[in-house]
């Protein structure tokens, strides 16, 4: 019964200290117009000890501006650990992309709570319509068009029979024989559209970057098959593993599809009897991480948990480059240059010509999640008077459902800000007003029982 008991103690101790750990991980990036990268990672933690929310934990997105070596909270992402499912409170951000390459104009797929289907909502916190239930939480979002020129335009799936359609710009138009996109007028839900579930029964994998009528999916068994008729027609391309995802190299011919621990690659489009196996240099535990570099053909980065390996002649022969301390936990190669991000739990390093140099480290306090406040109360907006964009500010004593609601002077409703469960602590929105007209407004926050209101005047 002694050693019963000081082995429960050791776990939960290591619980304990699992739940406090904090760590980088999931790498994303693109470079923005004027070619400087924009790097996406999420840092996963616990608030400090000492706080009743134990088995709190956030997992949110940060945007790192590789110009000015700064990041902030892109968008939040938070969960309760260890708990019956069902019984817990959590906003997950699932899967985001963006529009015209800016890291402002963002779309994201996520959760509220145990049990609710999950949304789609864009930048302008707009919540998008779309028949409910069609989402799981398995969801992927692939961006349409090419590498070099940016797109308001993405395609959603679930992982089955189900996809869906979205643009920011309203001008995509309809054609009944599938060359072109559907369209529909009306308000923002319009913007989502319900396009040939019938013939679509499988997971959306990816789009081709250069030939954005080019899908490739995968069934059940991750199979992955190939179509070029707007995802239609889907043939067999690859059954030999179950794919995970796809990378594209500058030549377009030439695509590689990868799972856990297995690379492969087709030399042709992807077509059926391409594809062939890559071998894995031997000292390479297990295969984590892959990014290609889209503006050199035959350039391919891989990584396991602790090294880097660099392919410049399609997979065919591997040279380690880079061997790390900490766990890695994302790759990103910066097009057309000599530089490669990588991140490890504890740091986000730049590597040029060979040299790792850190750029931001995982921080050693709650420097993101300050104290949590004792009371829930609304900031005023700074600046004001302001022309057209705003900051609003709320602190919440505990992760509750919170409303923020702007409204004229004459109590009509002209834009709702915040609907969603928010994390304890402080929630930082921005407020854009192009197509308000000048004068007073007013908005008011609602939350666990607390109603506040303040004024806010636009001029222009």
């Amino acid at each position: 019964m002694k050693y019963l008991l000081s082995f429960l103690l050791i776990l939960l101790c290591s619980l304990s200290l699992f739940a406090q750990e904090r760590y980088f991980h999931e790498l994303k990036g693109f470079e923005d117009s004027t070619e400087t990268t924009q790097l996406f990672y999420r840092l996963s933690e616990s608030p400090d000890a000492g706080n009743d929310s134990s088995n709190f934990r956030y997992n949110n997105v940060f945007h790192f501006n590789t110009s000015i070596e700064s990041d902030s909270i892109l968008l939040r992402s938070f969960f309760y650990e260890w708990t019956i499912p069902g019984m817990y409170t959590s906003v997950s951000t699932h899967e985001y992309a963006f529009f015209d390459s800016d890291p402002s104009k963002w779309i994201r797929m996520t959760s509220l709570e145990s049990g609710f289907a999950p949304w789609l909502q864009d930048y302008r916190n707009i919540v998008f319509g779309f028949p409910f239930p069609v989402f799981t939480t398995d969801v992927s979002i692939a961006k349409k068009n090419n590498f070099y020129y940016p797109a308001n335009e993405f395609i959603l799936s679930n992982s089955n029979d189900s996809l869906y359609y979205i643009t920011d710009d309203f001008t995509v138009p309809f054609s009944s024989d599938n060359s072109q996109w559907p369209y529909s007028e009306g308000d923002y839900d319009a913007m989502i559209n319900y396009f040939d579930s019938t013939h679509f029964d499988f997971k959306l994998l990816d789009i081709h970057p250069t030939n954005d009528s080019l899908y490739f999916g995968t069934d059940s068994n991750g199979h992955l098959f190939r179509s070029k008729k707007y995802s239609s027609d889907f043939i067999l391309a690859d059954s030999t593993i179950f794919y995970s995802a796809l990378f594209f190299d500058q030549n377009p011919n030439y695509i590689y599809g990868r799972n856990k621990n297995s690379l492969r690659i087709s030399d042709d489009g992807g077509v059926k009897g391409s594809w062939n196996h890559i071998t894995l240099p031997d000292e390479m535990n297990s295969l984590l991480f892959v990014t290609t570099d889209n503006t050199i053909t035959g350039s391919l980065f891989i990584a396991d948990s602790n090294s880097v390996f660099q392919s410049t002649d399609f997979g065919s022969s591997f040279q380690k480059t880079l061997d790390f301390n900490s766990e890695i936990t994302g790759l990103y190669k910066k097009p057309n240059s000599e530089i490669l991000y990588v991140l490890t739990r504890t740091d986000l390093y730049e590597v040029e010509n060979g040299q790792p140099t850190s750029i931001k480290q995982v921080p050693v306090s709650n420097e993101e999640n300050p104290e949590i406040p004792n009371i829930v109360s609304l900031k005023q907006n700074y600046p004001n008077p302001f022309n057209p964009t705003t900051t609003i500010q709320f602190e919440l004593d505990q992760a509750t459902f919170a409303k923020l609601t702007v409204y004229d002077v004459l109590g009509r409703k002209v834009r709702e800000l915040v609907n969603e469960v928010r994390p304890a602590g402080t929630n930082t929105i921005q407020f854009n007003a192009t197509n308000l007209a000048s004068g007073v407004y007013l908005y008011r926050l609602e939350a666990n029982g607390v109603i506040q209101t303040k004024r806010l005047t636009l001029i222009k």
